[in-house]
């Protein structure tokens, strides 16, 4: 089935989250005859969520589904802060963050670059991954791996 294809007729649909947690909480959704997702709800079988989502994944339908959902890339044409934007396809958006970050390290080196990488939830693809890879391969050598962490143990 193609991305763009949908089942027909309602059905209960089984899966996981995908933020990247430790416990990749379970959760099972209803579709409508167009494979609209109507309802969702966490999986009762779930060995470690037991039924449980939190409150990202609680709300997840109405971020997906919200008319305000922001669908493409969009670039400031505006002074910064006017709200101005203009929509431009993925491939204009990528090739000029690409541009940029290749002529701020060029010019000011690897280090003009703050590495900042998150473990997403703690994952072993955030931890042992492309994060660490893409800041050496800049020369980026301080990767900060969170932040707010050290202050929670802090208290």
């Amino acid at each position: 089935m193609s991305i763009t294809e949908r089942p027909t007729g309602s059905r209960t649909v089984h899966g996981v989250c995908h933020h990247d947690c430790p416990d990749t909480c379970g959760w099972v959704v209803e579709t409508d005859d167009k494979g609209v997702a109507v309802r969702m709800r966490g999986d009762e079988d779930h060995p470690f969520s037991a039924g449980e989502l939190c409150p990202k994944v609680n709300r997840f339908l109405d971020r997906v589904y919200h008319p305000d959902r922001i669908l493409t890339p969009l670039r400031r044409v505006g002074a910064k802060g006017s709200g101005e934007f203009e929509p431009v396809t993925w491939e204009v958006a990528l090739r000029e963050v690409g541009e940029r970050l290749t002529d701020l390290v060029s010019t000011h080196g690897g280090e003009c670059v703050l590495p900042f990488s998150d473990a997403g939830n703690q994952s072993l693809l955030s931890l042992q991954g492309i994060s660490s890879r893409f800041f050496n391969h800049i020369g980026a050598s301080r990767l900060l791996r969170n932040i707010c962490g050290p202050t929670v143990g802090a208290g």
